[in-house]
């Protein structure tokens, strides 16, 4: 059902039993665009207040009882810019009666708690958006976090002045340290030749290696922003994140998208939180069998929406042996993915779909400077409008992997 805005105006977003229609999302007048001679180095949101950069809301997608959720909500509480609106969407909470589960909502009067049937990661993201933006359309920003994620005080103050100005940027985070925050977690991810997807400076020291803005391939989903103006050009089939994937690989996934967009992620490294994160090397065992299914599964999904055959075939090379080290994995070390083929498989005529929705979008595709144009001449962005590469955002902002 429609959201309602101030006054009891309907906000233009809807709930289908695909997800959330993101079609008629915003106004993109809204959009603010840096000027050019604009400098990087400053970023952040030269002559705004910090009431100003208030402007978003953020979101937890939890699932059970996790031990982290209360550093989480106190994380951002004590944000020097803290969110408008914050919502806990509870998959298949415990007993609502629970005590712990009741002091912690005590705790924290100013959080909506919002239970849902768990459809996983995708799903409660989608409901995130869904209920943070679609309650306040004054809100520019979403913040979506795990629940075992615990903020430094200026985490979104950071991310929020690189943001300002750079409108080219969809989707962002921080730099993500393990507890303890000696060893880096994620400093954004990287796509390799085999098509895999790894945490750039996972596990090594935090010794200044990744202490630059960048842009980079994807971020983490586990602390992730996403830019309102971004979203209905990215949803495919009334989803922004795919609820096929369920959990795992859905933000490398929405990252390759609006990649093929025209859009950019970008790192933060002055943005800084910790990340506890379950599945790491050496606990594989330690997650749940359908997880372990979905994550592998999800790799072929993936594939079919967003990489070219072409692309594909010249990188056969460096894809084959990964792909014949899994299938030996999965026979002869956690024979449970054996049914992530046939699940990829019954999935891949709808990854087909979305994939020419795709197609669609980018032969007429309507990124940030499309936007740009559109609010500088006047004229509205057709769907057949071109949109030429992104320009290079200056000094201080480089092009990763």
């Amino acid at each position: 059902m429609p959201g309602a805005g101030p006054g009891g105006a309907p906000v233009p977003w809807r709930v289908c039993a695909a997800g959330i229609s993101f079609d008629v999302l915003v106004s993109e007048d809204r959009e603010r665009v840096t000027d050019e001679g604009s400098d990087p180095h400053q970023g952040a949101g030269v002559g705004r207040s910090m009431a100003q950069w208030a402007a978003y809301g953020a979101g937890i997608v939890h699932y059970g009882s996790d031990p982290g959720l209360a550093q989480c909500l106190a994380s951002l509480r004590a944000q020097t810019v803290r969110p408008a609106r914050i919502v806990v969407i509870d998959h298949d909470a415990a007993d609502p009666s629970d005590p712990r589960r009741t002091a912690l909502q005590a705790g924290f009067p100013e959080v909506d708690w919002i239970h849902a049937p768990n459809g996983g990661y995708a799903a409660g993201a989608n409901r995130v958006v869904e209920q943070v933006l679609g309650h306040d359309p004054q809100l520019e920003f979403v913040l979506i976090l795990n629940p075992d994620v615990e903020l430094e005080a200026e985490f979104a103050a950071r991310i929020l002045a690189e943001l300002d100005s750079r409108p080219e940027v969809a989707l962002a985070s921080g730099k993500l340290l393990r507890p303890g925050g000696r060893l880096i977690d994620s400093a954004g991810i990287e796509r390799r030749r085999s098509r895999r997807f790894f945490d750039r400076g996972s596990e090594e020291p935090d010794d200044g290696r990744y202490d630059r803005v960048e842009t980079v391939f994807a971020v983490s989903g586990a602390a992730l922003w996403l830019r309102r103006s971004a979203l209905s050009s990215l949803a495919l089939d009334g989803e922004l994140f795919d609820e096929d994937f369920f959990s795992y690989h859905e933000d490398t996934d929405l990252a390759w998208r609006a990649r093929q967009l025209g859009w950019r992620c970008l790192y933060v490294p002055t943005a800084r939180a910790i990340h506890v994160r379950g599945w790491r090397q050496g606990a594989r065992q330690r997650v749940a069998a359908p997880i372990r299914r979905h994550s592998f599964k999800n790799r072929y999904l993936e594939l079919i929406k967003n990489e070219s055959p072409l692309a594909l075939l010249l990188a056969l090379p460096f894809v084959l042996p990964v792909e014949l080290a899994r299938l030996g994995f999965a026979v002869f070390g956690d024979r449970v993915l054996l049914g992530a083929y046939r699940e990829a498989f019954r999935l891949a005529g709808r990854a087909r779909q979305k994939r020419a929705i795709l197609r669609r979008k980018r032969s007429g595709r309507r990124g940030p400077e499309a936007l740009a144009r559109a609010r500088a001449t006047g004229v509205p962005v057709l769907s057949g409008a071109g949109m030429a590469p992104i320009a290079s955002s200056g000094p201080g902002l480089t092009e990763g992997n």
